[in-house]
């Protein structure tokens, strides 16, 4: 009847409009994903370069470091055979390594004063 046409009708109207939509959404998808590439693939760009001087850096820095160490000797009115002796601490903190920390614990009556009830917050020598 008249009813069943219209609400045919309006239903045919709709999937039309879901279909426009779903196309619609499907292409800005696309979009969305190229930009997205060209993004990443110059976020990718980026960060190469920036490793690259990195590296160059690193190279520079080590390949000079006992010239400018004796360099630093002289400055300092010291004799440049000083660099010679090896260093008791590496100065490259670029590598990332742990560091090891040794942390000591003791009981509270450790720091007691026997002499008193007096708690003594560091020993003394």
């Amino acid at each position: 009847s008249v009813a069943s046409g219209r609400v045919g009708n309006s239903l045919a109207q709709l999937q039309g409009i879901a279909s426009q939509n779903t196309a619609a959404s499907a292409q800005q998808a696309a979009q969305l994903r190229d930009w997205q590439e060209k993004q990443y693939e110059l976020m990718r760009k980026y960060n190469s370069e920036e490793a690259q001087k990195n590296r160059d850096w690193q190279e520079y820095m080590s390949s000079t470091a006992h010239r400018r160490e004796v360099n630093d000797l002289i400055a300092a009115g010291l004799n440049p055979v000083l660099s010679l002796v090896p260093p008791v601490i590496d100065p490259d903190f670029s590598r990332s390594s742990p560091c090891k920390v040794t942390i000591l614990y003791f009981p509270i009556s450790f720091f007691a004063d026997s002499r008193s009830s007096t708690t003594i917050v560091s020993p003394t020598a």
